[in-house]
């Protein structure tokens, strides 16, 4: 035990036992600190579209908590729970009330002007 320089990247690290590499160079997953959080992603997008009160998106708020956690031990469970969260995200996004832009809906207006006159 003691301060040891990482056989890999040279780092000074706190080894414990006879470890010769620092966490990152064993392919540790950092703290959590420093990761990415997948709650803040989908509550912003669940807010920028609308969903917050959703019961799907209260699902996705559990699940992306879930896996912010890092507590999942296997690589299954992290899969499933990942394609679990994206397939609500997907669905959620699909639902959404999309925002019309201005010049969209006087194309769709002109279109449907040109049908009656055509008689199509």
């Amino acid at each position: 035990m003691g301060v040891k320089a990482c056989a890999g990247c040279g780092a000074e690290f706190e080894a414990i036992g006879n470890t010769r590499r620092c966490p990152p160079c064993r392919g540790q997953s950092p703290p959590a600190a420093e990761r990415p959080s997948v709650l803040a992603a989908v509550d912003a997008q669940l807010a920028a579209i609308g969903k917050h009160a959703d019961p799907l998106g209260a699902v996705a708020h559990v699940l992306a908590g879930r896996l912010d956690l890092g507590l999942i031990e296997s690589g299954a469970a992290l899969t499933a729970l990942s394609k679990e969260l994206r397939t609500i995200m997907v669905e959620l996004t699909r639902t959404a009330a999309s925002v019309a832009d201005p010049v969209d809906e006087l194309l769709e207006r002109r279109k449907a002007r040109r049908k009656v006159r055509l008689g199509a």
